[in-house]
């Protein structure tokens, strides 16, 4: 199966595009402390599902603050893929 159909790097492209946002990074790291220590960001935003809170000290220690945020519900790739296939086959 091809999943995710939104890949991290247009994830990352349409985060960066909001106005609130200064950065995105994507990195394969489980521990991500060493990369916020040198970044210091005033934000880190994090999804709430699996949250383990490993990087909230380093964070608040460079004076910033870890933001939690919930999941979105309804968008997946399986509800996007539910989506295309409910739509009418004769479309071009």
């Amino acid at each position: 199966k091809e999943r995710p159909i939104i890949g991290e790097n247009d994830r990352a492209e349409m985060l960066a595009a909001l106005a609130c946002v200064d950065f995105v990074t994507i990195f394969d790291e489980e521990d991500p402390r060493a990369f916020l220590k040198m970044v210091k960001p005033h934000k880190h935003v994090k999804s709430r599902s699996g949250y383990l809170g490993i990087e909230e000290e380093v964070v608040r220690s460079g004076g910033g603050e870890v933001v939690l945020v919930d999941d979105i519900g309804g968008i997946s790739t399986s509800a996007i893929i539910k989506k295309i296939q409910a739509l009418p086959h004769d479309r071009p």
